[in-house]
């Protein structure tokens, strides 16, 4: 892939506040898929899916592992068959067990793991998992990464939005109550790859879950998944909520659309404490999705529960694009902050 081909993997929804207003609101409906032909490390409590996301028809999770010398790992499966898991582990000498929320875009993987004394973020090549069952390839490292010393990484989202009319790819690190934000204007086939620092935004409490989406005009939003305990003092009621923010021409966030997922008991459900994510549709509607908090299974077979919700198609689009635009956009391009340097990232 060459650079100037980016663009092949923007991949907007026309105009999100519109969509995602279509959501129904209240618990999503649990769904349950029993998959055959093996299945990934369980691990033991309290080890449980950290990420998800789609890649045509197939589903792929992120899992931690605790135990001594397991390094966590991300899989896949097409819904009915267990394809395989690899190990999130940027060095060899360290074992990482904790890997976090992940998301795609086009055909690579970007996943976060970390240790008490960092993290890293990293991305895959999925593009061998396309294609009929029995003839997939394994996912590879493709590069740069993103090493963040002394930093949390507990989810990465990314998409590919306009900045100056020239494609990028704009990626969103969660840590805690920040969002570090980061741009790339090469591919990570090109070779000569390099991400930059952009800046950190503050961002509520209790978001467990990131990703980036892009309007048609390349403007990017981020969409934070939250869970918060119902009662502090259980650990069985939790209200989940989905948040839109557009990403303003300065790295600030525009006040959210929010859509109230309810109140849903700790086990035996799909929540946005565990895995979640959204997956633009078409240039009109996307899904969202959440994941129980564990799998279940044996060495031949395990099921995986899950909630799914779509938004509608939007009507007519409202007058200057059906969206309040930020200061800063021009022409239908985004443009970015200036770079700033961080002296504790680096790449």
């Amino acid at each position: 892939m060459s650079p100037h081909l980016i663009e092949e993997e923007f991949d907007p929804i026309s105009h999100p506040r519109e969509a995602i207003g279509q959501l129904p609101a209240g618990p999503m409906p649990a769904h349950t898929l029993h998959v055959s032909s093996g299945c990934p490390p369980t691990g033991k409590f309290p080890d449980h899916i950290q990420g998800v996301c789609r890649y045509d028809d197939k589903w792929i999770f992120t899992h931690n592992l605790s135990g001594e010398n397991q390094h966590g790992y991300f899989a896949a499966f097409d819904g009915k068959n267990f394809i395989g898991c690899w190990e999130v582990a940027p060095t060899s000498d360290t074992t990482w067990p904790h890997p976090g929320g992940c998301q795609i875009v086009g055909n690579h993987l970007a996943v976060c793991t970390e240790i008490p004394g960092g993290s890293r973020v990293l991305f895959y090549d999925i593009s061998g998992l396309k294609g009929p069952s029995g003839a997939y390839k394994a996912p590879f490292r493709v590069f740069p990464e993103i090493n963040r010393p002394r930093r949390g990484a507990g989810a990465v989202g990314i998409t590919v939005c306009k900045a100056k009319g020239i494609f990028q790819y704009l990626i969103a690190v969660l840590d805690g109550r920040q969002v570090d934000f980061h741009a790339m204007s090469s591919t990570f086939e090109s070779g000569d790859g390099k991400i930059e620092f952009l800046g950190t935004q503050s961002i509520a409490g209790d978001v467990q879950n990131l990703n980036l989406i892009a309007d048609g005009d390349g403007i990017p939003y981020l969409c934070a998944f939250r869970s918060v305990q119902e009662d502090p003092g259980s650990d069985v009621r939790w209200h989940d909520s989905f948040l839109l923010y557009e990403v303003r021409s300065d790295l600030s966030l525009s006040k959210p659309e929010v859509v109230d997922f309810g109140v849903k008991s700790y086990n035996h459900n799909p929540r946005f404490r565990f895995g979640a994510g959204i997956r633009v549709l078409d240039s009109g509607s996307a899904e969202i999705y959440a994941t129980e908090r564990e799998i279940k299974g044996s060495r031949s077979e395990f099921e995986f529960t899950f909630g799914r919700v779509s938004t509608a198609t939007p009507g007519p689009s409202r007058p200057n694009g059906g969206n309040k635009r930020a200061s800063g956009m021009m022409g239908g391009q985004y443009l970015l902050l200036s770079r700033v340097s961080n002296p504790t990232m680096s790449t």
